[in-house]
Order: structure tokens, then sequence, then C-alpha cells
């Protein structure tokens, strides 16, 4: 079936004047509300994998047992849990159990369905003043706050993202013949983007690898080229990073 998809965009304005021939106002308010389901794919270890065990490498890691052939599974490590180090267990965990098919070196397609969710709250204001025959001034204001989140292939984790646009504008125009005007403006505009990366649950203080914000941090996966068939690919990256702020 094809996942969900609901949007949503309704908003109102209003204007008019405020004192006779002499000041006028206008506001307007538009709001998007969007919800959706996107399919999602994912390369995370296989079950083997995740309990300490892969087909052994002759002449490789993990080496094969004396007389097993190429491709036995073998445990990663001696000691419990497979060789497993007893601190890795726990995020270990994270990793759902795949529902696609096996690839090579331990790993395996896992299929969801992220769900991502956009909220936009558009708004402007505009207040007019005719001043004078010659002279009329005018400010707008636009202020746009907008985010974008959505769940992680590895569940609980979700990234969101943030985005506020403000404008401000003053103009003043002066009228000096039927044939020339002057118009002075000025102008103030900011973006302030937001990157984050959070969980849908409390995670465990005692995962937390990041101790001056708070967060377990982000776990990424380098130098793990899978061969699928068609090309490569990488372990899917999980976790809990900081907020990344940006002022413009």
């Amino acid at each position: 079936p094809l996942p969900p998809y609901r949007r949503n965009q309704f908003g109102a304005s209003a204007g008019g004047r405020i004192v006779k021939d002499k000041v006028f106002f206008f506001a307007n308010w538009e709001a998007i509300r969007q919800r959706q389901g996107v399919a999602g794919t994912g390369t995370i270890p296989d079950l083997n994998a995740q309990h300490g065990l892969l087909a052994c490498v002759t002449g490789g890691v993990p080496a094969c047992p004396a007389g097993s052939p190429a491709g036995t599974l073998t445990p990663v490590g001696p000691g419990p849990n497979n060789g497993i180090n007893p601190a890795v267990l726990p995020y270990l965990a994270f990793f759902p159990v795949p529902n696609g098919p096996n690839l090579t070196g331990g790993a395996a397609r896992y299929f969801t369905t992220l769900s991502t969710a956009v909220t936009e709250n558009y708004s402007m204001g505009r207040m007019d003043f005719r001043l004078s025959d010659k002279d009329s001034l005018y400010y707008r204001m636009v202020y746009d706050p907008s985010t974008l989140s959505s769940t992680g292939i590895i569940s609980p984790f979700i990234t969101a993202a943030s985005n506020t646009y403000l404008f401000n504008v003053l103009s003043e125009t002066h009228i000096f013949s039927p044939t020339a005007l002057n118009e002075f403006r000025v102008a103030f505009n900011r973006t302030f983007p937001r990157t984050s990366a959070g969980s849908s649950v409390s995670i465990p203080a005692s995962l937390n690898f990041l101790p001056t914000t708070g967060a377990m941090g982000s776990i990424n996966f380098t130098g793990t080229a899978i061969s699928t068939g068609a090309g490569t690919a990488s372990f899917t990256g999980f976790g809990v990073g900081a907020p990344r702020d940006m002022l413009q």
C-alpha cells in the first residue's frame, strides 16, 4: 500500500483603515500542516552479526577454525557474547530485526516507513501612513517559522530541522513633482536555521558519550562498504546529536 499522505493549508487575512484617510493596516496568516509516510531503506547487521557471529574468512578476520571451511559462522572474538565487547551491547541492541535480504559481510537490508511532519506558520503585517499629500510611509514585517521532523530508519531516533525567517521593511516616499519622487527604504532580515537529532523515548544517561551536551551522540560507520550486487552500501548510522544552530 501507498504510505499515508495528508496536507492541510489554511489561513486568514484582514485589513482596513484605522484613521480615516491617514492610517491603514493589513494582516495575513497562512499555515501548512503536512504528514507523510516515506519509504526508507537501511543497511544493518544481520541477525548472526548482531549476536557476534560472522562468516569466517581464510586468512582473514574472523579466521576460520582449524578444519572449518570458509563461510562457517564464527565468533568475532573470545569470551562471552561471542566476543562482543560488553560496552557495545546496549548500542547494538538498537538495531532492529532485518526484514530484507542478507548481503555480504554480515549485513542485511531493513525496510521501513518513515513518518515525516511539516509545520509552517507564515504571517505578514503592514501599516500604511499618509503623512501628507506628498509624503507616505509604510512598515511591513514577515515572520515565517517552519519545522520538519522525520523518524529515523533506526528507531527510536528522529531528525528535526527548523527555519525561522524574519523580514522587516520601513519605507518613506516623497513626491517632488508629477514626474519625480524619492523612496527611502530600510530593511532588516534574519534567518535562523537549526538541525538536530533526537529520540522519541528517553535514552539512558549511561549511554551518553557527549557529557557536555547531555546527549548520547551519533554513531556513524565509515569504511564499511558492503557489496549489494548492484553497488555498495554502508551501515546506517543512528544516535542523538547536539543541535546545530546558524544565525544569518
